[in-house]
């Protein structure tokens, strides 16, 4: 019934939650994993038969990617641990990382994109600094003439 409590355990957090509308003998109801884990989305599948809460499925939960969740990226030479701006929902991507977190030699952007906890960072986007008169930073002198 509507109001029963039923403790649940979803990645490391435990709640007991009150189950917020009838559930007929049979079928099954619903709880949102955010009421038991704020760090997971969609829906706990909860089962009653005969007025008993018989079990319930997190399957259907997935993790966003936290702030202080890390991915490691390979650009050019450098290799770099990257954490999101802020949370990222799963299936949700974070825009304009600039290139040059990772390797300062790049420039433009890549995104992050989680995927339940597991981050990915494509750097598609980055392309590698070229030179030119305003990157030269090299003098040379030659027969006593100084130049750049």
């Amino acid at each position: 019934p509507a109001g029963t409590a039923v403790s649940m355990t979803l990645g490391t957090a435990t709640q007991t939650v009150n189950l917020p509308s009838r559930i007929t003998s049979g079928l099954t109801g619903a709880v949102a994993c955010a009421a038991v884990n704020e760090q997971y989305s969609g829906n706990i599948v909860v089962s009653c038969s005969q007025g008993v809460v018989t079990g319930y499925s997190t399957a259907s939960c997935v993790g966003k990617c936290l702030t202080t969740d890390t991915v490691t990226v390979s650009l050019g030479d450098n290799i770099a641990e990257v954490s999101p701006f802020a949370n990222i929902a799963s299936g949700a991507n974070e825009y304009n990382h600039p290139c040059s977190e990772v390797n300062i030699g790049y420039t433009g952007y890549a995104f992050m994109t989680c995927n339940n906890r597991v981050l990915s960072y494509d750097t598609s986007g980055c392309t590698e600094k070229g030179c030119d008169s305003t990157t030269l930073g090299a003098t040379a002198t030659v027969f006593g003439v100084t130049g750049s």
